[in-house]
């Protein structure tokens, strides 16, 4: 399963073009190219990220076909994946539980709400 973040950030006063927005796991060198907006829109919900996994953003705006400076770098983390029921089973020519995967399950849920 794939998770998304939702970016807003605040319109410029010179309507641009579109504003142009870039992702990256936090550490990576290179960016890519999560969407690119009509003018005026100031938010893009970028998906297809990885759960639990920290992201930079940074956004810039096209006028006249040229991009301008990025802003100022923003991080966000996406949540963590929670366990599902089809984690439990497992195929050996019929579908059966797996007693080992049901107790990381009930210890992972234990964990996430005992945990400050």
């Amino acid at each position: 399963m794939k998770d998304r973040i939702v970016i807003n950030w605040q319109a410029l006063a010179a309507l641009p073009q579109a504003y142009v927005v870039s992702h990256r796991r936090t550490g990576a060198l290179l960016w890519t190219l999560a969407g690119v907006t009509q003018p005026g829109v100031t938010s893009l919900t970028v998906d297809q990220l990885a759960p639990g996994v920290e992201y930079q953003f940074q956004v810039n705006a096209v006028s006249n076909g040229l991009a301008g400076p990025a802003s100022t770098i923003l991080q966000a983390r996406t949540a963590p994946r929670m366990p599902e029921y089809l984690d439990l089973l497992v195929w050996d020519g019929t579908r059966e539980i797996d007693v080992t995967r049901l107790q990381m399950l009930l210890f992972t849920l234990v964990q996430r709400f005992l945990s400050p």
